[in-house]
């Protein structure tokens, strides 16, 4: 560690500034808006100097260095450069914990001790913002100049070409505000990344009367349902068609992703064939196509294969061409632990599968790994997000050992945050140094949002809900089976499951995670109990009211928890009370949805994002709650007219979901900062 130095900026302060458009000249505004909050600049060279300068180089890296008052900082690079100022200005006592202006946090004084040199270079050479829902593209500006400040350098928006649009934000709204996205990336030097599940789009379902053999063939007959058959030439060079017209709609962008249909699995095509080829073989050939094309239109782009859920395996006969990048996505892994923690039952098998796809694109010469993690996904986790620094460092170091190029977050939901989230500011912490302490980066964001005195008592609020969730969302491999509804019926006969969901947990499994009720409660309570005395303690106070509502809407979370395993636990045990204790449970769980989206109506501004998040509590709990009460209606005209309701119910929703995003009733395209 450098010998501390003073700096002292109380007489002024003047900016060398190295030439240069995008991230240079971004470096020098960046430094003279933050040090203008401090002391107004000097006239002419006096004062403090701070001296900007960049190497020709294609890394992240930089060092700096203070001496008889005078401030050297250089980066590697413009982007490096950059990340020198940041990092000088966090020594400073600046911080961005959450992405509105106002949350900027600054020093109070003007003389400070500062080391007398920092040289960092970041774990990863990627590290990656996903903004993927309308709520965040709205505020794209935002967000981008939060990644930047925060040392990411690559945002990725991924989009939903049509559909509900309930994860991914939609292709219209990307459209509006792509100039000035591209803009802002260019600006900070970021790099570009946008798409989603749009690879059945490129085969139009339109065509299957026309042109049947192009589609999948399931259980001997030929279907439009899902993807496609990536072996018939005819049906393939309309992809491809379409694939040169949509890339060329996307113009500026780093990296490209048309992935297959978003279903767990069993949608690939059985034809002779494609006989002996995996999900992973015809997601990759399929791909393949893709990158032929956008090679002939940007070839120093690429396009992402995804490995998720049935093409997670690593493709046995396929092989990725040289500018196919391999976009690693485990939605389904276990969040208890981290992601390469030999104590999960639920993540054992992804490192190896992990390695073996990160071997097949190495022996290729393909592009590098990037991880598609899910830290800020609101729709996984319902709605809110179960604070994940610890398992976040796990899986930082075990990325970075697997040859992870680019570490991704996606940051999805219904809703805007009441107030800055810890998971979102500990992922970019981990992708910069991934070597960083889970305590110490709580720490550091507490501080920041609520000030020293209220900061431990804020830390042992995450720490305490960290603990409950770890329990909470503990869950068997033989429960890690999402369903997905081919069509109405299905969401009323097979409602879907998901992270959460014990619906194929055993009675076992259910009667263990009862069990531990009394120690979540014991954790909910000590994070309470540490929420008010933050409150009491608190400088600023401007995020008090934001926390407690998150904290909030997390008590509903776990009380729907336990209401649901009560649910489940009775619904095994229906035959013995005629369904008695079901039905009690039943009521119990309706009504905390019912006071879930009482919070919706009192926390969320917009009536669009409070129907979007009714919209995701009814698709993954009110459903299942749904089948049981008709379930538990007696046979004939009672539980026809439960049905009845049911139908009646889920055709207004969808109707209602269909139009919450679509063009025509979205009046909020553009960017609000």
């Amino acid at each position: 560690m450098s010998t501390p130095v003073t700096l002292d900026i109380s007489n002024g302060w003047y900016i060398d500034a190295a030439p240069g458009s995008g991230p240079a000249k971004a470096a020098a505004q960046e430094l003279a808006e933050h040090l203008a909050l401090i002391a107004p600049q000097s006239k002419g060279q006096s004062g403090i100097g701070m001296s900007l300068a960049y190497r020709d180089q294609a890394t992240d890296g930089f060092i700096w260095n203070v001496a008889d008052g005078h401030v050297q900082l250089t980066g590697n690079s413009q982007r490096g450069l950059l990340y020198a100022i940041f990092s000088f200005l966090t020594q400073l006592g600046f911080g961005w914990p959450g992405h509105q202006l106002e949350d900027r946090c600054s020093p109070s004084g003007q003389r400070f001790s500062l080391p007398e040199a920092c040289a960092e270079t970041p774990s990863f050479l990627g590290r990656c913002l996903i903004i993927g829902h309308h709520v965040f593209l709205a505020e794209h500006e935002a967000w981008v100049r939060w990644g930047a400040r925060n040392c990411l350098n690559t945002i990725f928006v991924h989009t939903a070409e049509e559909g509900l649009a309930l994860g991914a934000a939609p292709v219209h709204q990307w459209h509006a505000v792509s100039d000035a996205v591209r803009a802002q990336c260019s600006r900070y030097g970021m790099t570009l990344e946008v798409g989603g599940h749009g690879l059945s789009r490129l085969l139009p379902r339109a065509l299957f009367n026309d042109m049947p053999d192009a589609f999948r063939m399931k259980d001997g007959k030929r279907s439009p349902d899902h993807n496609l058959d990536p072996l018939n030439a005819e049906g393939m060079a309309i992809v491809r068609d379409n694939a040169r017209t949509w890339f060329q709609q996307n113009p500026g962008a780093d990296v490209y992703h048309l992935w297959p249909d978003d279903i767990p699995g069993g949608g690939w095509s059985q034809s002779p064939e494609c006989d002996g080829l995996s999900a992973s073989d015809q997601a990759l050939i399929a791909t393949n196509v893709l990158a032929e094309e956008l090679d002939q239109i940007h070839p120093d782009a690429q396009v992402a294969h995804i490995a998720y859920h049935d093409t997670e395996p690593a493709p046995r006969s396929a092989r990725p061409r040289s500018n196919v990048s391999l976009l690693w996505a485990p939605r389904m892994r276990s969040y208890a632990q981290g992601a390469f923690e030999r104590s999960s039952t639920v993540n054992a098998r992804y490192p190896r599968e992990l390695a073996a796809n990160v071997q097949l694109f190495q022996d290729a010469r393909a592009k590098p790994l990037r991880v598609f993690e899910y830290y800020l996904d609101a729709i996984l986790f319902k709605s809110v997000l179960p604070p994940l620094v610890s398992q976040m460092a796990v899986d930082a170091i075990g990325y970075k050992d697997a040859a992870t190029h680019t570490l991704q977050a996606l940051m999805v939901g219904g809703r805007p945050w009441c107030a800055p989230q810890l998971n979102a500011y500990a992922f970019a912490q981990l992708a910069w140094d991934n070597t960083q302490s889970p305590r110490a980066i709580i720490q550091r964001f507490a501080t920041m949002i609520v000030g020293d005195a209220a900061a431990g008592h804020l830390a042992d609020h995450y720490n305490a809900l960290s603990d409950a969730f770890a329990l909470a969302l503990t869950f068997e491999p033989h429960e890690a089976k999402p369903a997905a509804a081919a069509g109405a019926a299905d969401f009323l006969d097979t409602p879907p499951t998901d992270m959460g969901d014990p619906w194929h947990a055993t009675p076992d499994d259910i009667a263990l995670r009862l069990s531990w009720k009394s120690d979540i409660e014991q954790q909910l309570n000590h994070a309470a109990d540490a929420l008010t005395l933050t409150g009491q303690s608190a400088n600023p106070t401007k995020h008090i009211v934001g926390l407690q509502a998150e904290f909030a809407l997390a008590r509903l979370w776990f009380d729907f928890h336990f209401a649901r395993l009560s649910l489940y636990d009775a619904w095994h045990m229906r035959d013995r009370d005629d369904g008695d204790k079901a039905r009690h449970a039943l009521a119990r769980a309706y009504a905390i949805c019912d006071a879930v989206d009482e919070w919706t109506q009192t926390h969320i501004d917009e009536e669009k994002y409070q129907q979007n998040t009714k919209l995701l509590h009814w698709l993954f709990w009110r459903l299942r709650l749904d089948w049981i009460r008709e379930q538990l209606a007696p046979e004939g005209a009672e539980r026809d007219r439960v049905r009845a309701e049911r139908v009646a119910d889920m055709t207004a929703r969808f109707a209602m979901g269909r139009t919450l995003w679509s063009k025509n009733t979205d009046t909020n395209n553009s960017e609000t900062t």
